[in-house]
């Protein structure tokens, strides 16, 4: 994943999802010198844990997509630089990642989709602000070469 991201020096990002994932990806982040991490999820355990994983803002997903935007535009009133959806592909999220990031910046989707395509997904959002859609996933199995046999656990 690291290898694609581009410098993140100054840049103000958005991790949405702490899970095991987002929290190590919110290390990375402030590591590569991010300017604003702030840190999204549901849960404020998580949230905890991505303070000590040096995000500088956190926030308790809204019961709202505006909700939710809101609190962050209180931080990052232009918007992230780059946003990364760590969920899992879910149309939702992708969607308020769409909504939330700056224009002209870039969203970065983590994850398998749950399903073959999205339905009303609004790829007219991506054309007219000049967004980058960055997908990419960690293989759910690792396959090994033991005894000149591969193995795929």
């Amino acid at each position: 994943m690291a290898r694609k991201l581009p410098n993140m020096l100054f840049k103000d990002v958005v991790v949405l999802g702490a899970g095991q994932n987002g929290l190590l990806l919110t290390h990375l982040l402030a590591n590569m010198g991010a300017r604003h991490v702030v840190a999204l999820d549901m849960m404020e355990n998580r949230l905890k844990v991505a303070r000590e994983m040096k995000a500088t803002h956190t926030v308790k997903v809204g019961e709202t997509d505006e909700e939710t935007l809101a609190k962050v535009k209180e931080i990052l009133p232009d918007g992230p630089d780059f946003i990364f959806e760590m969920v899992g592909h879910q149309d939702k999220t992708l969607c308020l990642c769409l909504d939330m990031v700056k224009e002209g910046g870039s969203v970065y989707g983590f994850g398998v989709p749950s399903k073959e395509g999205y339905d009303n997904f609004p790829f007219n959002k991506i054309f007219r602000r000049n967004l980058k859609l960055v997908m990419f996933f960690c293989c759910t199995h690792v396959c090994m070469y033991v005894f000149g046999v591969y193995v795929c656990l």
